[in-house]
């Protein structure tokens, strides 16, 4: 009861205190009034509390479903609700089990944005991992004489549901300490050995020549090992110039689509090889471990690059075809001579080839998957980009583009417009 109903229930007891010790009618009838009194305004308040319940909606607005725990999440909620002028209400939104609240308010008073609808924004930071739902919502409701608190528990009131993966892996305590995988196969190939031999191609280093067969041959052969080749799915990531970072919120939602990417990658048990670049530098190449939270750990530490290199003029593939047949001169000695210098001529052209595009050239000859998915923002220079298209080309492999819908401008379009993508998907 509010500080009203408590004053009229301490005069009722005033009141009927002295009927009794007087003995006087008068003051027991005003009592028994002020108690018919009560009794009525509680049934109104009752029957204004029930027929709001009903009419209150919850729509908890997330951009995203996935995240990680002791990352900051930002919530927007909105309340919809049949107004009562008889009846005054605050909102307050239960955050989940063993969250903290970093920012903003999780109550609103009704009324403070416009009748029947009120918004609360706030940021929480989750510490429980795996499947978590919001508490629900809690209802203060007053009048002038009476205040009840509801509290909303049914599943409209908890969703939307948040997937929090672990910041961190934990030893476990008990004996079980190793996870057993299931293969298909046993690897028995020797990682140095010569797989097979193959043509050379754009971008390919000089140091992968097969000088001796090529002699033999007149044409340049490329030597691939056992370990480069494996048939997991390729992800690429431009890391961001540290320099020139623009928009602060473009490359977080790259490493979110990259996860989610991944994450529906790893349901179908494929081996992913994972290729950070920032430009035309390469960070880092490497298979993605089994282990989704290993993974989650390794793209929480991607971060812009310091970009040493810029590439700003690429050149022209055209060229640069090397799969020119030798003629052989006329004079049969000659002919292994003659062979070995053309070798050298040609190895020569190799060498306007950058760091870069040999490379992606290895990389690409690397993976059997004819897809390739690259994520950047496609801030700057996109002669990398070109690159990778063009090996990806020669590799008979197929580019699909993954950026940002903050970074998709009408000059990036039209950039990207020219470019032979597969596909492109604004995430």
């Amino acid at each position: 009861m509010e500080r009203a109903a408590t004053g009229i229930a301490l005069l009722i007891v005033a009141i009927g205190v002295l009927g009794l010790v007087f003995s006087e009618t008068a003051f027991l009838f005003a009592a028994f009034s002020l108690i018919l009194f009560l009794f009525f305004r509680y049934l109104v308040f009752s029957a204004n509390v029930q027929a709001t319940i009903p009419t209150v909606h919850t729509e908890r607005k997330i951009k995203h479903g996935m995240f990680r725990q002791g990352s900051d999440i930002h919530l927007d909620t909105a309340i919809h609700y049949a107004a009562v002028p008889a009846l005054h209400l605050t909102f307050s939104d239960i955050i989940p089990e063993g969250a903290l609240l970093v920012h903003g308010a999780t109550e609103v008073h009704a009324g403070d944005d416009s009748p029947g609808e009120c918004t609360l924004h706030y940021t929480f930071r989750p510490t429980n991992t795996g499947e978590i739902l919001f508490g629900g919502l809690r209802i203060d409701c007053k009048d002038p004489l009476f205040a009840e608190t509801l509290t909303l528990t049914d599943a409209q009131y908890r969703r939307p549901e948040l997937l929090v993966y672990p910041v961190q892996l934990f030893d476990s305590k008990s004996e079980k300490r190793h996870t057993v995988h299931s293969m298909t196969s046993i690897p028995m190939a020797d990682p140095f050995e010569v797989q097979y031999f193959r043509e050379y191609q754009m971008g390919d280093a000089p140091k992968s020549i097969d000088w001796k067969l090529s002699a033999k041959y007149g044409k340049i052969f490329i030597r691939e090992y056992s370990y480069y080749r494996t048939s997991g799915q390729l992800f690429i990531i431009d890391l961001p110039d540290r320099e020139r970072l623009e928009d602060g919120e473009t490359f977080p939602k790259l490493k979110e689509a990259l996860l989610c990417s991944i994450n529906a990658e790893t349901k179908e048990n494929i081996d992913l090889f994972l290729v950070q670049i920032s430009g035309g530098n390469l960070i880092s190449a490497a298979p993605m471990p089994h282990d989704f939270n290993s993974i989650i750990l390794d793209l929480n530490r991607l971060k812009p690059e310091y970009r040493r290199l810029h590439l700003y003029r690429t050149p022209d593939g055209a060229r640069h075809t090397m799969h020119a047949e030798y003629i052989s001169p006329d004079k049969e000695g000659a002919q292994f001579v003659y062979a070995l210098d053309r070798i050298r001529e040609l190895s020569s052209e190799i060498s306007r080839f950058t760091p870069f595009e040999q490379e992606m050239s290895r990389m690409f000859h690397r993976v059997n998957q004819s897809e390739v998915n690259l994520f950047t923002t496609f801030q700057g220079d996109d002669s990398h980009v070109r690159i990778i298209l063009r090996q990806a080309a020669n590799s008979g492999k197929h580019v699909h583009l993954f950026i940002p819908k903050e970074a998709y401008s009408a000059r990036n379009e039209s950039r990207i417009n020219k470019l032979p993508f597969q596909s492109v998907t604004m995430v």
